[in-house]
């Protein structure tokens, strides 16, 4: 509310700098230089697609340093979810995350004296749909994902937000895609494949491992 979209956007963006020397800090080991890749490839195509909201803004405030802390935020819950992946399943570790966060939500409105009422039919299904669909849908997996992928790769992959959000939104409103956010989700999906891509390994040749049929 006090910042560019673009601004919020971006900065919030930028949470796997953080997977990266959250990992350093726990670790005392870098990610590899093909993380770093994909991170500055990743972040420049998301760059380019928040350019236009970028260019509106007309001064910077505290609500971008809100951002930046929602990226130290989030990239803390990508480091500790996926070390306590290690030992608990994705579903039940879910439902404590999740508990705890409502639970902490709701004494917050309390003490705040934040109204909790819903105005009309239409925001209950949309506030359904958030908390079945974004929330419980999307976190569980991501939840799942932390399971069986670095937690830097996981990190770089999310940065597909940005080029999803415009997606939808030219499907769902109508709303054009400029070329510069085509290259900068192109760049976003480059980064991707950066990151995901394996090193090829040297298969054994067949005719190698079957001992030759003796004539008959």
């Amino acid at each position: 509310m006090h910042t560019s979209a673009g601004n919020a956007t971006f900065l919030s963006n930028v949470s796997p700098l953080f997977v990266g020397l959250f990992t350093w800090m726990m670790t005392r080991r870098l990610p590899s230089g093909r993380f770093w890749m994909a991170l500055v490839v990743g972040l420049a195509g998301s760059c380019l697609i928040v350019a236009g909201d970028l260019r509106h803004a007309v001064a910077r405030s505290s609500a971008d340093a809100l951002a930046v802390l929602a990226a130290v935020c989030f990239a803390l819950y990508l480091v500790i979810t996926g070390r306590l992946r290690e030992r608990v399943d994705a579903a039940t570790l879910l439902a404590l995350s999740t508990t705890a966060s409502a639970v902490t939500l709701l004494v917050w409105a309390l003490s705040g004296h934040i109204a909790l009422a819903v105005p009309g039919v239409g925001s209950w299904w949309a506030l359904l749909a958030l908390g079945l669909v974004c929330q419980v849908g999307g976190y569980f997996g991501l939840t799942y994902a932390l399971g069986h992928l670095p937690t830097p790769v996981t990190s770089i992959l999310f940065l597909t937000v940005a080029p999803m959000t415009a997606v939808f939104a030219w499907m769902i409103f109508g709303e054009r895609m400029s070329p510069m956010e085509i290259a900068g989700g192109a760049m976003v999906v480059a980064g991707v494949w950066i990151v995901g891509r394996r090193e090829k390994t040297e298969v054994p040749q067949v005719e190698e491992m079957i001992p030759p049929v003796a004539q008959v």
